[in-house]
């Protein structure tokens, strides 16, 4: 799961959905760093990162990419399901995807002095660019993976997965509408059972 899944996932509480963002930017242990809601989000973000790596209907969707992408076809695959998310929105969520996404940036902007440098910037792009309204466009997908591979230091491999992105598509899509459900009800239960 990528911004977006993470941000909803992490349900209605606005710190909640602070950690769930900051947890690809905070790394190691915790121990009381932020507020305890926060952290909840950030070990949420982390549980469901841990499951969706073992989880064998995402790593089948993985192998739809073929192994030749094994390497790079989970980033490839968090970044397809988020366009996933925006196009079907309304089959998960009562809010509406404008209103949720205009909470977001607003949340994480008034939370922004809490967080590490990189995720400051991060929100910056992020409201200037409109990123999470963008990925329910699906020429998004491309554009996110091109500027992921642009940050890693062997990113060339990771271009290689749009092809496949592409061909395999329609049976992604069905694949996600199909597990994300069982994930929701998952993350729920974590926000839950977190002290």
């Amino acid at each position: 799961m990528n911004y977006l899944a993470h941000l909803a996932l992490a349900g209605s509480r606005q710190q909640h959905r602070i950690g769930g963002f900051l947890g690809d930017f905070v790394k190691g242990p915790l121990q009381g760093r932020f507020a305890p809601d926060i952290e909840v989000g950030i070990r949420q973000h982390r549980a469901i990162d841990a499951h969706t790596d073992r989880d064998p209907a995402i790593t089948h969707c993985r192998l739809m990419l073929g192994t030749q992408h094994r390497r790079y076809s989970g980033i490839a695959i968090d970044i397809l399901f988020d366009h996933f998310l925006a196009r079907h929105w309304c089959r998960f969520y009562q809010q509406a995807f404008d209103h949720f996404c205009e909470a977001c940036y607003q949340d994480l902007q008034t939370h922004q002095h809490l967080m590490p440098a990189n995720a400051q910037q991060f929100v910056e792009r992020m409201q200037q660019h409109r990123i999470l309204h963008s990925y329910y466009h699906r020429k998004t997908v491309s554009l996110a993976i091109e500027r992921t591979a642009q940050r890693l230091r062997h990113g060339a491999p990771l271009l290689n997965t749009i092809p496949a992105l592409e061909n395999a598509y329609p049976e992604l899509e069905q694949a996600f509408i199909a597990l994300y459900p069982e994930l929701q009800i998952r993350a729920s239960n974590l926000l839950n059972l977190s002290p």
